[in-house]
Order: structure tokens, then sequence, then C-alpha cells
């Protein structure tokens, strides 16, 4: 929470400066800020799936040999090693095709924002010589303008996956409140023997 407050401080100080020195420009810069929010959250909603899937196939996993390593002498006395390795291999393929399905969302995710990013470094020089040429705005105003937009950019980025974070805080918490109130079947009353 401490982080989306600090993001969102920032980003609205930077977008404040980069306004007040050249809104034409701050426009420009920050028309990109849209494609950057939706490829973040886009990513993010497959992602989310993803490493809940991977999460709960590398606890079962883990289940599994924590289970098998427990009860080894019954494992060998049934002659359930090959079944039981089985049973792990398909377990961790799975995992593993998770693993590298989620990887590879965050790398497109990585090269989509580096690449809008870079755009906005384009546009924004592009924009800003213009106006310094036709003597529109100063070259300080410019880069001052450029460089608050492009922290506000960077701010408004990183405030994406901090909100989905807290959302599945939030979907966590629910689930531990329903678990919570959730009663305890009634254990039966012991037998005492009489003698």
């Amino acid at each position: 929470m401490g982080l989306v407050v600090q993001c969102t401080t920032s980003f609205l100080a930077c977008l404040g400066l980069s306004f007040y020195r050249d809104w034409r420009l701050t426009l420009v810069i920050l028309a990109s800020i849209p494609a950057l929010i939706l490829i973040v959250g886009l990513t993010e909603r497959g992602a989310s799936a993803l490493g809940y899937m991977d999460k709960t196939l590398s606890a079962k996993s883990s289940a599994h040999v924590d289970r098998v390593l427990g009860a080894m002498p019954t494992v060998k006395a049934f002659n359930a090693e090959e079944r039981e390795v089985a049973g792990l291999k398909a377990l961790t393929a799975k995992a593993r095709k998770i693993y590298i399905r989620l990887h590879i969302i965050y790398g497109v995710r990585s090269g989509l924002t580096q690449f809008v990013i870079l755009s906005m470094f384009v546009q924004g020089f592009w924009f800003g010589a213009f106006l310094v040429r036709t003597g529109r705005s100063s070259a300080a105003a410019v880069n001052t303008c450029f460089w608050a937009s492009v922290l506000a950019s960077s701010f408004a980025q990183t405030l994406v996956p901090l909100l989905v974070v807290l959302e599945k805080g939030k979907m966590s918490m629910a689930n531990l409140l329903d678990l919570s109130r959730t009663p305890l079947p009634l254990a039966p009353a012991p037998i005492i023997a009489v003698a």
C-alpha cells in the first residue's frame, strides 16, 4: 500500500510539473501511456492465472515428494517406485509448461513496454525540437517537461502491477475470512470404557 501511495503521489507531482512547463509537449509525450497501461493490464491478466496454476502445481509436486519420502517403506513394499516417479514427472512437466508460458508473457510485456517507452523518447524529442525551432517554447522548458513526463509514465507503469497485487491480497483476505467463519465439524465424543 505504501508503494501505491508513493507511486501515485510521484505520478501526480511529475504530471503537474510537466503540464506547468509545457502542456502541448506533455500531451504528445503522454499519448502513449494508455498503450502502456493496456499492455501491462492485458499481460497481467494472463499472467495472474498462469501464476496461480504454477503455484498450485509446484505445491502439488512438493506435497507429492513429501508424501512419497515420508512413506518410503510402503512405496518399497508395494513396488510403487515407478508409479510414483511417473506421477511426479507428470506434475513437474505440467508445471514446466505453465512456467514457460508465464515467462513468455513476461518477456513479451517487457519488450513491448520498452518499445513504447523508447517511442515516447522519440516523439518527445521530435515535437520538443519542433517547438524550440518555431519559438513556441524554450529548450529548458522542453527538457524539464520531457523528463517529468517520462518519470510520470514510469510511475504509472509501476502502479498497475501494484494495484493487481492489492486486488490479489483483497481476494486472499476474503478467502481467509470465509475459511475462518466456516464452523468446524464436531468431533465424536470419546468412548470411555468402564472397568
